[in-house]
């Protein structure tokens, strides 16, 4: 194609895309179409990605596996990278930066190289090849939602109201979830008047519910995984 115009229409055509993306800025805007690694290092990190093996191999150049639930595959002998892996499983669904976990990843490796600018140039490098990839996500702002409870959580407002009218709620990364009565009315409670024991005492969840009974410290912390929570 002889230009970017013609080139986006083309590849509309092959991808199928049905909508036009397109991002607007402002007439001095300086455009760079190219994409470095090193624009990574700005910006925040996460991934569903589990690793295939239990405890994988981060002392060898060995190869590992991590897979997403959608299929998507980040295979590599990158010891940093394997370890950077590890990290961003433990803090699903949470985004943390590219320093954080640089730093958590270098603490993983028993014996870590020396921390050098080519470490992080890889590591940025093999994050991008997994976002192109679907393994990971990237994210300019922090997350909108906490992974660990609070005394008094909080769910959204909007899940709360979700919560009230049916069983199907938004969480905080604009996904649309399935939530069975008793979570439905847990949600409903979760506006911050209430701790933990107040929410245990409040009968959220119903006698006649199938399935062993689950505690409320357990469902706050489902919920929590589920990105529902902002306090």
């Amino acid at each position: 194609a002889p230009d970017v115009l013609r080139r986006e229409q083309y590849m509309d055509f092959l991808r199928n895309r049905s909508f036009r993306e397109t991002l607007l800025v402002r007439k001095e805007v300086a455009l760079n179409r190219k994409v470095s690694p090193l624009r990574l290092m700005s910006l925040r990190i996460a991934s569903k990605a589990r690793p295939v093996r239990g405890t994988p191999d981060l002392r060898t150049p060995a190869v590992e596996e991590f897979r997403t639930p959608e299929g998507h595959v980040l295979a590599t002998p990158n010891r940093i990278t394997k370890a950077a892996a590890v990290v961003l499983a433990r803090h699903w669904p949470m985004a943390v930066t590219f320093d954080e976990l640089h730093a958590q990843a270098r603490a993983l490796l028993t014996e870590p190289d020396a921390s050098t600018e080519n470490e992080r140039g890889l590591l940025a490098s093999d994050l991008m090849r997994c976002y192109g990839a679907g393994v990971v996500e990237l994210r300019s702002v922090p997350s909108p939602f906490v992974t660990r409870v609070g005394e008094r959580p909080v769910a959204s407002a909007l899940v709360r109201l979700q919560a009230g009218r049916g069983t199907r709620v938004t969480n905080r990364r604009h996904e649309l979830l399935t939530l069975d009565e008793d979570l439905c009315r847990l949600c409903r409670l979760l506006d911050g008047s209430r701790n933990r024991s107040e929410l245990a005492e409040s009968g959220w969840r119903s006698p006649s519910s199938p399935g062993p009974a689950e505690s409320t410290d357990a469902a706050l912390e489902r919920l929590a995984l589920l990105a529902l929570l902002v306090g």
